[in-house]
């Protein structure tokens, strides 16, 4: 039997538990993936939370800013070396602060763009925790 035919036979045998079902995970996946897409088609008034002294000027100004941004100019935001800690202060202060569902689901979804954009910037998070002393896994 070559080795083809043993994979073959080994594919058509194996049992996989019901978690594991393909179609269950894709089903899982596409509501996930309809769901961010429904959050990013929502971005949140920022100025009200601004209005109302949720956030300070500051935050508001650089979420506005890098909010309002595709993944290139996001980027280019953070290549500066004062923006780049900036950006994570930002995102983590609307987190703790903000307490709308729908805001902190799409501000964790940009968090999650940032990541994937570029794995490194996670780097930045612990940045982030050492300066201000902020266990960033806490929020």
């Amino acid at each position: 039997m070559s080795n083809e035919q043993s994979i073959t036979q080994f594919l058509q045998f194996r049992q996989q538990p019901e978690d594991l079902d393909v179609t269950r995970n894709n089903e899982a996946i596409n509501d996930f993936q309809t769901k961010t897409i429904e959050l990013r088609n929502h971005r949140p008034q920022w100025i009200t939370y601004y209005q109302s002294q949720m956030i300070d000027k500051e935050i508001y100004e650089f979420i506005n800013r890098f909010d309002s941004n595709n993944s290139a100019e996001r980027e280019r935001i953070l290549s500066h070396p004062s923006e780049k800690l900036e950006c994570i202060k930002t995102l983590m202060t609307i987190v703790q602060k903000v307490s709308k569902l729908s805001t902190l689901q799409y501000t964790v979804t940009l968090i999650d763009d940032l990541l994937i954009e570029n794995k490194n910037r996670v780097d930045l998070f612990h940045q982030y925790s050492r300066k201000y002393k902020e266990n960033i896994y806490q929020t």
